[in-house]
């Protein structure tokens, strides 16, 4: 599994700077890759995941 995609499916809400640091890379390589995903379908979208036991 890509190391980036394991971190964006853990918390997609962490920097570009903070990703690149924990995979030894630049943040403009992590927002390009991003981005390339994003494009081609793999990255489909981000949503919130909100407990049920919480939402009034």
């Amino acid at each position: 599994m890509n190391q980036l995609l394991d971190l964006l499916r853990r918390n997609a809400r962490q920097s570009d700077a903070d990703l690149a640091a924990q995979i030894s890379s630049s943040e403009e390589a992590v927002a390009s890759q991003i981005a390339a995903w994003e494009e081609d379908g793999t990255i489909r979208g981000y949503r919130a995941m909100i407990d049920p036991a919480l939402d009034g």
